[in-house]
């Protein structure tokens, strides 16, 4: 009962899932049928991940380019109206100007442009950690898929005892690399090709 409650509550989440980004404007996506699982169809499953893995490799790495490049621009600008601010209370002071009060100055002075940066800046940080968070993620469907395709090989292997289909062991550590991901990910699907041949 609790697994049908807990696949509820995360079907009930699904609305919050729903991604767009200021790095691409005609992306739009949901993480919940992204990393969901059609357990109707695991062949589908298989075959579709590869794709979606590299999908969103490149897009990682285009999007924390983009961050950086924007990181560059911001740190190129504040770093212009400081020292305009710096020389500005240096004149009318006489006296060193203390980071505070040029910081003051900056955002008195150029307040609407900094929010309008500094919020563009976090939200393009944000949306990437959201993107790279599927990186893991997609790692742990990987898992979860052979897990069920070795649990329908030995629900078959049951029914079809004298027809054996060998299934390697697989490591479950988060720090399976990407070789060994294609390796297991191939031998998986391989298996249930297998599997529904002789059923």
């Amino acid at each position: 009962m609790r697994n049908k409650n807990l696949n509820d509550v995360m079907e009930s989440r699904r609305d919050q899932m729903e991604f767009s980004t200021i790095f691409d404007p005609n992306l739009a996506v949901n993480m919940y049928d992204e990393l969901s699982i059609d357990l109707e169809d695991l062949d589908t499953e298989f075959t579709a991940l590869p794709g979606q893995i590299a999908y969103w490799t490149a897009s990682i790495a285009r999007f924390s380019q983009v961050v950086s490049i924007m990181e560059r621009e911001y740190e190129l600008w504040y770093a212009e109206v400081y020292n305009q601010a710096y020389k500005k209370l240096d004149v009318e002071t006489g006296r060193k100007p203390n980071i505070n009060s040029v910081e003051y100055l900056v955002k008195t002075t150029h307040g609407e442009e900094w929010l309008e940066k500094i919020t563009k800046l976090e939200q393009a940080k944000t949306d990437l950690a959201v993107v790279q968070g599927l990186s893991p993620s997609f790692n742990a469907k990987l898992q979860c898929l052979m897990q069920l395709a070795k649990r329908r090989l030995e629900e078959y292997n049951s029914v079809e005892p004298n027809v054996k289909v060998p299934f390697r062991n697989v490591n479950s550590s988060s720090n399976t690399s990407n070789s060994s991901q294609s390796i297991n990910l191939n031998e998986t699907k391989d298996l249930l090709s297998t599997m529904k041949k002789r059923s």
